[in-house]
């Protein structure tokens, strides 16, 4: 796996912020709007976009020409090199990542000293009550695609 000229977009955020499932609600959106899982192949479109609950995932999705890697699983540096390792050994291009990182410490290192200067940090960090939290969701997916898009 080529990850040279990939710019990375890191949802940023304490624990029980939400990350998962605005990444998870980020690959269903972009798989609805004609993505399409490029590995691993035990994953289906339509088992991902028919979930309700959030789950964390590791994948390579071809979106609109590009290679979007996902990796969802950001609460700590073994988790983001496990996901790496996952596929290093492809012969294919990322040309952008999706992931996630606490709001400081060990993960956010990691993405630094891996994408120095490809890099942006997405905050999700809202303490919202259980009522408030589809909302703030759905602004917070409006505004990751907004960034997201000017990587296409």
């Amino acid at each position: 796996m080529d990850l040279s000229i990939a710019k990375a977009i890191i949802v940023k955020g304490a624990g029980n912020r939400g990350k998962t499932t605005l990444i998870f609600e980020f690959i269903k959106n972009i798989l609805n709007d004609g993505g399409e899982i490029v590995m691993p192949n035990h994953y289906t479109k339509s088992e991902i976009i028919n979930k309700n609950k959030p789950s964390d995932y590791c994948m390579i999705i071809k979106y609109k020409g590009k290679n979007v890697l996902i990796m969802s699983k950001g609460d700590n540096e073994g988790e983001l090199k496990r996901q790496i390792a996952s596929f290093i050994k492809i012969n294919i291009t990322i040309d952008i990542v999706i992931g996630a990182a606490r709001t400081r410490g060990q993960t956010v290192w990691w993405w630094q000293g891996n994408f120095p200067k490809r890099l942006s940090f997405f905050h999700n960090n809202q303490d919202l009550k259980e009522n408030e939290r589809a909302e703030y969701i759905k602004k917070q997916l409006h505004s990751l695609k907004e960034m997201f898009n000017k990587y296409l």
